[in-house]
This record gives structure tokens, sequence and C-alpha cells, in this order.
């Protein structure tokens, strides 16, 4: 079946995306797999595995430059890098 190229809408928002989807109003394709299959009103989704995997992945947390991390943003950070197995952050400008 060939994929249509036609886009309807277009948005940045996942929890919109899954109640469209949810609502049988069309369909998405997203490099993340939902915790659950359930939009977030109780409807069902379902999810399917792309051909190819998705690599290069990232999380980012930002802050203001020059704006000082408050103790709660730097435990914040502590935990994520531990949590993800980062033993260091990745300055980027």
């Amino acid at each position: 079946m060939p994929w249509p190229t036609r886009i309807g809408y277009r948005t940045g928002s996942l929890e919109t995306v899954r109640g469209l989807v949810g609502h049988g109003l069309g369909y998405s394709v997203l490099a993340t797999k939902p915790v659950n299959n359930m939009s977030y009103d109780g409807r069902a989704l379902a999810a399917r595995p792309l051909a190819t995997p998705v690599t290069g992945s990232r999380l980012v947390l930002a802050a203001i430059e020059g704006r000082p991390l408050t103790a709660l943003t730097q435990e914040f950070a502590v935990h994520c890098r531990s949590f993800f197995g980062v033993p260091h952050a990745h300055a980027h400008s």
C-alpha cells in the first residue's frame, strides 16, 4: 500500500497526536514508543515497530545561558546522568 503524500495536520504535541489517533482521526509515525497502548482518554492505540531502527536519539536538558541552575535542577541533572548511564554533561552552544 503506498503512503499518502498529503499531510493533513502537523503538531509538535505528542498528546495531540495520541488524542487524534485514538479517536480514529488519522494515523502517525513516531520514532518513540509510548509506555502503553492507550490514549489519554482511554482509547486503544496500536504500536508497530519501524522497519529500520532509529539511532542517535538524544535527551537534552537545556538551561538559560548565564543563569545559575537551582539546586533542584542540578539534582535532576545528576539523576538523569545516573539513570541513563552518562558520567558527565556534554556542553553545546
